[in-house]
């Protein structure tokens, strides 16, 4: 059982981040944030090609967090690999100790640095983690095949409340916690009130529930966000918040503080996944200042 699994299944409230790959094949980056955030976190994510932006592997990228101390999650997108790849990787991650799993959709390729890409999706989110259970529980491959060493991986998903239609989002939680999602990670929280109608609404699922932060470094890019970023809502007041700081950068820290510690008062709230996107710098300032630790 993962460390992040058995804290959850306590009721222990974590703290998870994530941290972005090189554009590089050097670890030296990957193990640098390793070393900054191990003593603020319970466990840290590896992006997979976020973006479609061509990065270090999450598989590998995870390695290295293992042998620097920290309990990885390994994320997985659809858009780049056919079943049998995917299984192939699952299979390397139960291989290199890697405990735990997040399946992404995945960004549009358009959006990335290689826009003439071919985009797979053989399989969608749901699909994926009702594979790995079946790897996992069955000890078969998603043909039937026997696998003689399953992988041991704990499942996540992710989830947003914002996205439209409302309803179809709940639905698409329903289903990934029905086909084995035993964690999600929410998109980026900053609408409190619309967030805990969604905890309302999906109370009766057995699932922990680890909400995003994305920390904000100014008023545009906070536009940008709203404008660019599906399921993205940033109130106004927030925007004029950033607008009239003298430091934007710092600003949008302290948002990210006060968020988190309203979030740690709902009590369908799980833990905090912070997304900072790049700038894994400022994860130790927020979680201090929320005191989440």
């Amino acid at each position: 059982m993962s460390s992040l699994q058995k804290k959850l299944d306590e009721g222990k409230f974590v703290v998870t981040a994530e941290i972005g790959p090189p554009k590089s094949a050097v670890e030296d980056s990957i193990i640098e944030k390793a070393k900054m955030l191990k003593e603020h976190i319970d466990a840290a994510n590896v992006t997979d090609n976020q973006r479609g932006v061509v990065r270090m592997c999450s598989l590998a990228g995870c390695h290295l967090l293992v042998h620097s101390g920290v309990e990885p999650v390994m994320q997985m997108t659809c858009r780049d690999r056919n079943r049998i790849a995917i299984q192939s990787d699952i299979l390397g991650a139960g291989a290199l100790d890697i405990p735990n799993i997040l399946i992404v959709t995945g960004d549009h390729v358009l959006l990335g640095d290689h826009p003439m890409a071919k985009s797979v999706y053989d399989l969608d989110s749901i699909q994926t983690i009702q594979m790995i259970k079946l790897m996992r529980d069955e000890g078969v491959d998603f043909a039937g095949n026997e696998l003689k060493s399953p992988p041991n991986l704990y499942i996540g998903a992710t989830a947003n409340p914002y996205a439209d239609p409302y309803e179809l989002q709940i639905l698409r939680l329903e289903k990934k916690v029905e086909v084995g999602a035993q964690f999600i990670q929410s998109q980026a929280v900053y609408d409190l009130e619309r967030f805990e109608q969604f905890l309302d609404d999906v109370q009766y699922l057995d699932v922990k529930i680890l909400a995003g932060i994305v920390p904000l470094k100014s008023d545009g890019y906070a536009r940008f966000m709203n404008k660019r970023i599906p399921g993205i809502r940033i109130p106004q007041d927030m925007i004029d918040r950033l607008t009239k700081a003298k430091d934007k950068e710092q600003e949008g820290i302290q948002m990210a503080i006060e968020t988190c510690i309203e979030l740690k008062k709902m009590k369908r709230v799980d833990g905090i996944h912070i997304m900072a996107i790049f700038w894994e710098e400022i994860v130790p300032e927020i979680v201090q200042g929320a005191k989440l630790r």
